[in-house]
């Protein structure tokens, strides 16, 4: 059991229908960033076991079942954990996204708004998922992937993830959506694989120009071509 966590007598019922108990900091600790005073009141825990070293539950968060936590975790907002899913090493969940069914997170991964994963899914480095973005089954994301805006990302329903010449160096994310469709991501830039060929035959694009961009612009349409084919195979699978 923790040295930093307890629990009061304030109590409610959980979103698995079983009673959880309001979590207080037993010792000042510090949770990432932000230090936890000795007799903080964090959010709700069916069990406080599953709570450990610098984890915290804030806001109306909630820790159910056997879900674990730990090493600078965080969940905030009315974010969740259930069953056997497991978060480490910095990894965040805020707004009303929720782990659960053997999932796990680590390594400054970040879940927000209604975001979720589950039926064993994984991710590590530094993957955020946003808005609605789901994960689902024996899927593993590894690296700087952020998906959104719909995103449904399973076992076949693969990510492809590409290093661009922009002059931020941005990375370019094809990922499939619930609405059978596909988007791209590269950097704050959001549309379709159509939308990208046409801003790479621009003058300029994404922090590039002038002769940065033209002298990269045949590899950047090459790899239109690669995503183009990526689809295709998922589609066939279909």
């Amino acid at each position: 059991m923790s040295k930093y966590h307890g629990i009061t007598k304030e109590t409610k019922v959980g979103k698995n229908g079983k009673t959880v108990h309001r979590l207080i900091a037993l010792e000042t600790f510090e949770n990432g960033k932000i230090t936890i005073e000795k007799g903080t009141l964090g959010g709700w825990v069916q069990n406080v076991e599953n709570i450990h070293h610098n984890a915290w539950v804030y806001d109306d968060a909630e820790l159910l079942d056997n879900a674990k936590m730990t090493n600078y975790t965080s969940l905030r907002d009315e974010s969740s954990m259930w069953d056997y899913s497991y978060i480490h090493d910095n990894a965040r969940l805020m707004g009303k996204s929720s782990l659960h069914n053997f999932t796990s997170m680590w390594n400054d991964t970040f879940l927000c708004d209604t975001s979720v994963m589950r039926n064993t899914a994984s991710i590590s480095g530094s993957v955020t998922l946003r808005a609605n973005a789901e994960l689902v089954g024996y899927t593993y994301l590894n690296g700087n992937y952020d998906l959104g805006m719909g995103a449904y990302v399973t076992n076949e329903l693969q990510v492809l993830s590409l290093d661009t010449y922009t002059s931020e160096g941005l990375n370019a994310t094809l990922y499939p959506t619930r609405d059978n469709g596909y988007r791209v991501k590269m950097g704050c830039w959001l549309s379709t694989v159509d939308g990208l060929e046409e801003l790479f035959k621009r003058d300029e694009w994404v922090e590039t120009r002038e002769q940065d961009a033209e002298d990269a612009r045949e590899e950047m349409l090459t790899m239109i071509t690669l995503m183009r084919a990526r689809i295709k195979r998922i589609e066939a699978r279909k």
